[in-house]
C-alpha cells in the first residue's frame, strides 16, 4: 500500500496490497479497504467502512459510517455518501447517495 503524507486513520484498519491512500485523508475506525483501492486527497471516510477491491474515490470525498461499496465502485469528486448506504458493483456515482439507500449502474441510481 502507498499512504502519502498527512494521512490519519483510527483502530481496527485494514488496507489491502495495492490500494493508494493520497494526501489529507481521515480513515475512521474499523475500516477495510480492498486490494488496489485508491482514495483519493482530502477524503474523509467514516467509522465500519467496507470498500472492495478496486474502488476509485476521487477527491474531497465524504463516507460517511456504515457505508458498504462492491468492487470496483467509482466516486466522482465531491461526493458524500451518506451513513448506511450500499454503492453496488461497478457503480459509476456522480451524485450524493442519501443515507440508507442502495445505489447500482453507470450512472448510479436508487434500487
Amino acid at each position: 500500500a502507498l499512504i502519502d503524507t498527512k494521512v490519519s486513520y483510527g483502530d481496527n484498519v485494514i488496507i489491502e496490497m495495492g490500494t493508494a491512500i493520497h494526501t489529507h485523508s481521515k480513515i475512521g475506525n474499523n475500516v477495510f479497504l480492498g486490494g488496489d483501492a485508491l482514495i483519493g486527497h482530502h477524503n474523509v471516510i467514516g467509522d465500519h467502512v467496507l470498500v472492495g477491491g478496486n474502488v476509485s474515490f476521487g477527491g474531497s470525498v465524504v463516507v460517511e459510517d456504515y457505508v458498504s461499496l462492491g468492487v470496483g465502485a467509482s466516486i466522482k469528486p465531491g461526493i458524500r455518501l451518506g451513513k448506511g448506504s450500499v454503492i453496488g458493483v461497478g457503480a459509476a456515482v456522480i451524485k450524493d447517495v442519501e443515507p440508507g439507500t442502495t445505489v447500482v449502474g453507470v450512472p448510479a441510481k436508487p434500487i
